[in-house]
């Protein structure tokens, strides 16, 4: 089976999708930091958790089964399209009951309203959720990438419209909402000649999808409260305001990954499942997928860490000057997170959702104790808990996930790591100490980018470019 077109072709558009994604985000970002108050942005922080965990418990954890199953029919298919329906209504009663007690707990209660409102994209997301996987599925990225741009670009439209009409933080929740709505219409639409949902219910004949499922939704719920845990534990002790300083920080690192870490993943997990039986290619690809992860994600996260007063002066504003430490820490802690990224599609390809739940189920005990004693010193505390942390985890992510999954030794695995990272300090350095001698925020934000760039290709061209290849057969290869 050869799967190089078809993973190229996907690389290619899924690259493209995020880049433009990214683009609108940063576009939002900055017109509404200016445009909004911080704690507006506290105040969506909070609700875009909460929602965002309702998601995981509302896909019932279906949608990876049918990737990693080769092998469903159309009974089975109705049965879990009207599960997941089911399960987007079922999540958003449950929201509703627990938008007044979270909003008391918060005393915030203008979350009451914000939370039903949000809380609707569980169910509109439900209704295309099978459509999308079957689409990955088939490997049509293109097509998918598509509808992930017009759906972000109608975002950003609305989030604007609404904020210069004076709607506050309803600016943010109904531009999110709106995007959804499009995106769900967009993939089912694309997705109707592939699959029509019959009026058949069957659980018995999906008892595996769910017993993989099951699994999945823990795993998936505890992964996503351990990356978000310090959002809720920041708005509850230090306020709306200084969550949204931090979450504007935090939503500003995350960009870099949105872009980069899709374009592997999305694609790697359909193809990994595909070689999940053939243990020296799915070692090979894993290591590969990290090592361009790292590639990609390196230099940029160690330009934001060193240029961070430039750009928030420059996107967000003078108001948001506090953010900057934060900025730089969050930074590093993104880049080492973003390495870890691709392990989950390794354990999806091999099938072994128990173990992503047990792992997680770890880690967010240990992300809670770090987290509750870095807020003794503030955002900037919970950020240096999460950076030390995340150091501390590479060697038993290894051991405990990558080696048994798919053999791969310590020495490859840290050199993978290892060699983008050292060319990413280099040049992030020489250009910080380059643009010092240069006046203003923009003058020196574009000297040191450039110096950096230079010198992290020529530290690339040394020892790096296994990398480079691999990005020039992206670029060159058509379509296949």
């Amino acid at each position: 089976m050869n799967l190089r077109g078809p993973t190229l072709h996907g690389i290619r558009w899924t690259a493209v999708e995020n880049v433009l994604n990214v683009l609108f985000g940063i576009a939002t970002l900055a017109i509404l930091a200016r445009l909004l108050q911080p704690q507006h942005f506290g105040l969506m922080a909070v609700v875009a958790v909460i929602v965002g965990l309702s998601m995981v418990f509302a896909d019932l954890g279906i949608s990876n089964a049918v990737i990693h199953r080769q092998d469903v029919d159309e009974a089975q298919l109705s049965t879990l399209y009207w599960l997941n329906v089911l399960g987007g209504v079922a999540i958003y009663l449950v929201l509703l009951a627990l938008a007044v007690p979270l909003a008391r707990f918060y005393g915030e209660p203008e979350l009451v309203p914000l939370v039903a409102i949000a809380g609707l994209a569980t169910v509109v997301q439900s209704l295309g959720q099978q459509y999308n996987v079957l689409l990955r599925k088939e490997l049509h990225f293109g097509l998918l990438a598509r509808i992930g741009i017009a759906s972000r670009f109608l975002a950003l439209v609305s989030a604007v419209g609404l904020a210069l009409a004076d709607f506050g933080v309803y600016a943010l929740v109904g531009s999110s909402l709106a995007g959804t709505c499009l995106a769900t219409v967009l993939t089912v639409a694309a997705g109707w000649r592939l699959h029509r949902p019959r009026l058949q219910f069957q659980p018995a004949r999906v008892r595996h999808f769910l017993g993989f499922g099951a699994y999945q939704v823990g795993e998936g719920s505890i992964a996503y409260l351990t990356a978000n845990l310090d959002s809720l534990l920041i708005g509850r002790l230090a306020g709306a305001e200084a969550l949204g300083l931090y979450s504007v920080a935090k939503q500003f690192v995350t960009y870099p990954a949105q872009v980069v870490n899709p374009v592997v993943t999305r694609v790697a997990m359909p193809v990994m499942a595909r070689l999940q039986d053939d243990i020296p290619r799915l070692r090979a690809m894993y290591l590969q997928a990290i090592g361009h992860l790292s590639s990609l994600n390196f230099p940029i996260y160690a330009a934001i860490a060193v240029f961070a007063a430039e750009i928030t002066a420059l996107l967000f504003g003078p108001r948001w000057e506090a953010a900057v430490p934060l900025m730089r820490i969050l930074a590093i802690h993104a880049a080492l997170r973003s390495v870890g990224t691709p392990v989950g599609s390794l354990i999806l390809a091999r099938g072994r959702a128990r173990l992503a739940f047990w792992w997680n189920a770890s880690l967010v005990f240990l992300t809670a104790a770090a987290m509750l004693a870095g807020a003794m010193y503030g955002p900037a505390g919970v950020a240096w808990a999460l950076l030390l942390l995340q150091v501390a985890l590479q060697v038993p992510n290894w051991r405990l996930l990558v080696r048994p999954l798919c053999g791969a030794g310590w020495g490859e695995y840290a050199a993978a790591i290892l060699r983008p990272a050292a060319a990413a300090a280099m040049g992030a350095l020489a250009g910080g100490a380059v643009a010092l001698a240069f006046p203003g925020d923009l003058t020196r934000l574009a000297a040191g980018l450039a110096v950096s760039a230079l010198v992290t290709l020529l530290a690339y061209l040394a020892w790096n470019r296994g990398f480079l290849d691999a990005l020039r057969a992206v670029v060159l290869a058509r379509n296949a």
